[in-house]
């Protein structure tokens, strides 16, 4: 019932106002009277009466007004009249109303635009498989933040942790691909094994790569392609494995044919295209003197970001305790004597992977 009462009661405010209007009307005309008359029976004038009457409770008008301030449904009256009102005001001006009018456009049209940017690059999940267990090992080395891993520490990392699997690396940069005389300039990443099944990514022809057939001697012997490149200069041949191109100064062999869709979205740090053409397999080494090394891994089922962190500062000061030369003394990457401090030698951290654009080609 009480709702019911309420509905009545606000479609009488905003529908039938001339109505509500007369109601209240009497009502305070019959508060005034009573309380003139109550006056009037204690021995006052009547005149004095209806004076004392007025001055306590402030007026009529006044009581109108704030009896109006509470009725249901003021808001919305309120809010009509002043769409109304500018309504009228923007009649009488009609071109400074097209520019307002405009300029509102304008400005939605942009917050709509950057709101969509900000969803596509911040909030969409990787398109790989399970990307909350995806991350990115920042290394910050002699002093320099994101400096990049050395190859014989990802091949350590992938022996030595129990809160990561699929420790993998890439190095991208840009070659020069020559098929039957015509030349091109492409995208290329050289991949350790694991890097493209921790992407879930597939060939859509032949395989993926294998460093122990296809990279036997440290000189690469065959590639994958990206299903766009496959397109463009091959026609999308479904003969194409086993064709040879020359890569730079290298002939290869073209081991498989990647998904058209497939895209790299790694943090800006990586410096890696999100559209990679050829994919050669690295030659892994044991080496800390260069850095630069983009790593990605998986963590394990059951592990936590923070357990990952704390195990890969214990393997940070295992590294430095066994390579003294390599992260204090005057061998190795980045070794003056500026960058020998005891705090500025090594340290890894895991961050969770985010989907990114880039505009410009990997750099080796």
């Amino acid at each position: 019932m009480r709702i019911a009462r309420g509905l009545n009661r606000l479609f009488a405010n905003l529908f039938r106002r001339q109505d509500a209007d007369n109601s209240l009307d009497a009502e305070i005309r019959d508060y005034v009277e009573e309380q003139t008359k109550r006056l009037v029976d204690s021995g006052m004038p009547a005149d004095k009466a209806r004076r004392l009457v007025l001055v306590e409770t402030g007026g009529i008008d006044s009581i109108k007004e704030g009896v109006r301030d509470v009725w249901i449904g003021r808001g919305i009256r309120t809010t009509a009249d002043d769409v109304r009102f500018a309504c009228r005001c923007l009649m009488r001006a009609r071109g400074f109303a097209t520019i307002v009018i405009a300029t509102m456009a304008l400005g939605m049209g942009a917050t709509l635009t950057m709101f969509s940017l900000m969803r596509g690059v911040m909030w969409r999940p990787l398109p790989y498989p399970e990307p909350d267990r995806i991350v990115t090992i920042q290394v910050d080395a002699r002093s320099v933040a994101n400096a990049g891993a050395a190859l014989g520490e990802v091949l350590d990392l992938k022996e030595r942790s129990h809160s990561l699997e699929q420790v993998s690396m890439l190095d991208t940069g840009t070659a020069t691909l020559t098929y039957r005389g015509e030349s091109e300039r492409v995208t290329h990443a050289g991949v350790s094994d694991n890097f493209l099944p921790l992407l879930g990514a597939r060939p859509t022809l032949g395989r993926l790569l294998d460093s122990r057939l296809d990279n036997p001697k440290s000189a690469p012997s065959a590639i994958l392609i990206s299903g766009e490149l496959w397109r463009r200069r091959f026609s999308s041949d479904p003969r194409v494995i086993g064709r040879t191109v020359r890569v730079d100064d290298q002939d290869v062999q073209i081991a498989g044919v990647l998904a058209a869709d497939f895209r790299l979205f790694l943090p800006p740090a990586a410096s890696a295209a999100e559209e990679i053409d050829v994919w050669f397999p690295f030659a892994m080494s044991p080496t800390r003197q260069y850095r630069g090394i983009p790593i990605l891994a998986r963590l394990r089922t059951g592990a936590t970001l923070s357990e990952a962190n704390a195990e890969l500062q214990t393997i940070a000061s295992q590294f430095q305790q066994e390579h003294p030369l390599y992260y204090a003394g005057a061998t190795g990457w980045q070794a003056a004597q500026l960058d020998r401090e005891l705090s500025n030698r090594l340290r890894f951290t895991a961050v969770r992977s985010r989907r990114q654009s880039h505009a410009m080609p990997g750099q080796s």
